[in-house]
C-alpha cells in the first residue's frame, strides 16, 4: 500500500484526509499517489505512514479510539494483506484496547490481529531520531512501551487521547523497561526519590507498584526513612 517514504506533502494530505473524517489534525489537499476507496484503506495507509511521523501516529490512535465502530473488521483485515507493515495497525489497536473497557474493542483487536506475527525487533519510528545511537534512540530501545513491544517494535512515545476536554496519555512500560529506567536514573543522579521514578515512568503505575519496583531492583539501595527516603546505587 505504501509506495515510498512519505514526503511532507503526502503527510499533509493524510492529515487533511483524517481531518475530513473527524480526526484532530490540520493538513492540505496536496497531490499524492494514492486513492483510498474506503475508510479501511485510508486507516491502513495512515498506519503504514505513521512510522515516519510520531504526530501522525498519535492522530491515528486518537481517531481509532473515537471512531473504531465505523470500521468494517472484515475489510480492515483483508486490507492488512496490502499493507507494507500490517503490524503497525495491530499496534494502534493495541493502544486503543489498552484504554477502552468495552469488550467489543478487545474482540475487534483479537480478530484483526489473529495469525499475524510480531516483527523482528526494530525501531517503530524511522528516520525521526536526530542522532543514530543518540539518547532518544537509546531510550526507545531500552525503555519501550509494552504496546509497541508486543508487536516487536521499540518506541516510547506515548500517544494522547482527546476525551471530554482532556488529553489522556496511553501506554505502559514493561517490568524490564521500568528496570532500565531505574538504571538510567541511578546512573545520572547521585540519588533519586520515588517521585523521580514516578515522573520517569510518566505516572503509568501506582505509587505502591513503583515502590515495589525500587525495592526489588538489585542495582540500588534505600537511604533514609519515610517520605524523605531516597535511592542510590549499591
Amino acid at each position: 500500500m505504501l509506495r515510498q517514504i512519505p514526503t511532507i506533502n503526502h503527510l499533509s494530505r493524510m492529515y487533511f484526509e483524517l481531518s475530513q473524517k473527524g480526526g484532530i489534525s490540520v493538513g492540505e489537499a496536496k497531490e499524492w499517489p494514492y486513492s483510498p476507496q474506503s475508510m479501511e484503506e485510508l486507516i491502513g495507509l495512515a498506519s503504514d505512514m505513521s512510522r515516519f511521523d510520531p504526530r501522525l501516529f498519535q492522530v491515528v490512535v486518537d481517531w481509532t479510539f473515537h471512531h473504531w465502530t465505523e470500521l468494517n473488521p472484515y475489510r480492515l483485515r483483508q486490507g492488512l494483506q496490502t499493507m507494507t507493515c500490517p503490524q503497525t495497525l495491530c499496534v494502534i489497536f493495541n493502544f486503543v484496547s489498552s484504554i477502552k473497557t468495552d469488550p467489543e474493542v478487545s474482540a475487534f483487536y483479537q480478530y484483526l490481529s489473529g495469525g499475524i506475527k510480531p516483527v523482528a525487533h526494530q525501531l517503530y519510528f524511522t528516520n525521526v531520531y536526530p542522532k543514530p545511537a543518540g539518547s532518544l534512540m537509546t531510550r526507545a530501545v531500552m525503555e519501550p512501551l509494552q504496546e509497541f513491544l508486543d508487536w516487536g517494535f521499540l518506541a516510547r512515545e506515548r500517544p494522547m487521547i482527546h476525551d471530554q476536554g482532556q488529553k489522556i496519555p496511553v501506554g505502559y512500560y514493561s517490568l524490564n523497561a521500568r528496570q532500565n529506567i531505574i538504571r538510567r536514573l541511578a546512573d545520572s543522579k547521585p540519588s533519586f526519590s520515588l517521585g523521580d521514578y514516578l515522573e520517569g515512568i510518566d505516572q503509568t503505575i501506582s505509587r505502591q507498584q513503583a515502590l515495589n519496583d525500587l525495592k526489588n531492583c538489585c542495582l540500588i539501595k534505600p537511604k533514609g526513612k519515610g517520605r524523605g527516603s531516597y535511592w542510590v546505587l549499591k
